[in-house]
């Protein structure tokens, strides 16, 4: 993993639906955990739109048993995640602090999850 300070936007674009498209149109693999960290809002896609998003993620996860955690921040990431289906949205805080706080809660949502079987409910 780049280290914090290499985690910086690059052009401010965020091609959330084409990146989510492209890898839910590719993998078939079951009973993964998708954890989705952004800093922004869907700005850039070309090829996927938000209801492609929700008709793939839905597939997903009623076909492979998929679980999906969306991590926004600088943005209402609760709506933007709902809209795509995500299991769990979160907010956090663009810093240091932020970043490792919600990452340790993530990481403790999916060991949990993992171990008991259960569907990931919040973080």
């Amino acid at each position: 993993m780049s280290s914090y300070s290499q985690m910086q936007p690059s052009d401010g674009l965020t091609a959330l639906y084409d990146t989510l498209g492209t890898l839910l149109t590719t993998r078939t693999k079951k009973n993964v955990i998708m954890v989705i960290l952004t800093d922004g809002l869907e700005n850039a896609s070309q090829k996927y739109a938000k209801e492609d998003v929700k008709r793939l993620t839905e597939k997903a996860k009623s076909k492979y048993n998929w679980q999906f955690i969306y991590l926004g921040a600088n943005h209402d990431a609760m709506k933007t995640g709902n809209d795509i289906r995500m299991n769990v949205s979160s907010e956090y805080q663009y810093n240091r602090e932020g970043l490792k706080n919600i990452l340790v809660k993530s990481g403790e949502a999916i060991r949990t999850s993992r171990a008991t079987g259960r569907q990931i409910m919040s973080i």
